[in-house]
C-alpha cells in the first residue's frame, strides 16, 4: 500500500497519503504541492501527484522508513511509475535512500509527457537500506520557469539484482 500510495491520511502535512511527509513547505490543505490523488494511477486506486504552481522550486516528499523492510545489501533496480502533464519541461528528479545515504538522478529530459512511462535506475548498497526512501525536486538542476509543472509517481519498487 505504502508503495502505491493506497493508504489515505488526513494530514495534508502528509500529502494526504500514510508514511509520508511533506510538512510545512506543502502549500496547504487547499493548495498542496504534494497531494495523494486519484485522478491518475497505475494500479490500485491512487497516485501521488506533485503540482509545482509556482513554478520550479525545491520540493521534497519524505518516505517511509525501511527498519522493518527485509530489505538486505545488494544491488537493486529502482523503480517508479512517472507521469509528466503535457508543457512540463523538468528535466531531472532524484530520488534518495536516507540510509545508507544513496542519491539517484533521473534524466527526464526525453520522456514522454501525457502517458505513463516506466522509470528505473540501477543502485547498490553495502549495507541494508534502513531509512527514508524519498522523492525530490531541486531547482537548481531543472530549467528556470515560473510556470506550473505536474506529475503523477506510483508503484515504487526496489527488484533484487543478481549481478552475474
Amino acid at each position: 500500500d505504502w508503495a502505491s500510495f493506497e493508504t489515505e491520511d488526513p494530514n495534508w502535512k502528509k500529502a494526504f497519503a500514510f508514511g509520508f511527509w511533506v510538512g510545512n513547505s506543502n502549500g496547504d490543505a487547499m493548495m498542496p504541492h504534494y497531494a495523494r490523488t486519484q485522478e491518475r494511477f497505475v494500479s490500485g486506486t491512487s497516485s501521488m501527484k506533485l503540482d509545482l504552481y509556482n513554478g520550479i522550486e525545491n520540493k521534497l516528499l519524505q518516505g517511509g522508513d525501511f527498519s522493518n523492510s527485509g530489505l538486505a545489501a545488494g544491488d537493486y533496480l529502482l523503480k517508479f511509475k512517472l507521469y509528466l502533464e503535457p508543457g512540463n519541461i523538468l528535466t531531472t528528479l532524484q530520488t534518495i535512500v536516507q540510509t545508507p545515504s544513496t542519491t539517484t538522478d533521473f534524466d527526464i529530459t526525453n520522456t514522454p509527457r501525457g502517458e505513463w512511462v516506466e522509470m528505473s535506475q540501477p543502485a547498490s548498497f553495502a549495507e541494508a537500506p534502513t531509512g527514508r526512501y524519498d522523492f525530490k525536486i531541486t531547482a537548481a538542476v531543472n530549467p528556470v520557469s515560473a510556470d506550473s509543472q505536474i506529475l503523477y509517481i506510483d508503484d515504487y519498487e526496489f527488484v533484487p539484482l543478481e549481478i552475474r
